[in-house]
């Protein structure tokens, strides 16, 4: 069976996946990632509903990686249900956050006291730093870790 391709227009987003701050983590532990080393794994990076690879409501179809952040544009190009699940919310007022899924390559770990610059802010540890990351998805979440990250819908 052939299915008949959509003419519909897609709806589309924007937004602020990272903006370089330190994560608190589980138990008091902290992780910051050097924007520099953020390696995306290309331009259309699935994106997920709260990190879950069953709820795909879109891709990326731009990912880029600044002093700022990690800003990405993309499509509502998965099943229905799945992107209106974040589309409708968001069209009623919901600030949807973003939260990044990748593998860190390279880390450190700071101890106690110990100081490094990370994007362009001196971070004191104990804390994780990444300096090697692989960029693979970005979800749609309630509440990021990263709490001034943002989508638009378009």
């Amino acid at each position: 069976m052939i299915l008949a391709r959509s003419t519909k227009r897609l709806t589309q987003f924007t937004g602020l996946a990272y903006t370089g701050a330190v994560l608190p983590l589980d138990f008091g532990r902290k992780v910051i990632l050097d924007l520099d080393g953020i390696r995306p794994r290309g331009q259309q990076l699935p994106m997920f509903r709260q990190h879950d690879h069953l709820k795909i409501p879109g891709h990326t179809k731009s990912v880029r990686v600044d002093e700022k952040g990690i800003k990405i544009a993309g499509v509502f190009s998965g099943l229905e249900r799945h992107a209106n699940e974040i589309i409708i919310p968001a069209r009623n007022g919901f600030e949807w956050e973003l939260s990044i899924d990748g593998a860190a390559i390279d880390h450190t770990f700071l101890d106690h006291g110990d100081m490094e610059k990370v994007n362009g802010r001196l971070v004191r540890g104990p804390i994780t730093v990444v300096h090697t990351f692989d960029l693979v998805a970005v979800s749609f979440v309630t509440l990021g870790a990263d709490g001034d990250t943002w989508v638009r819908i378009v």
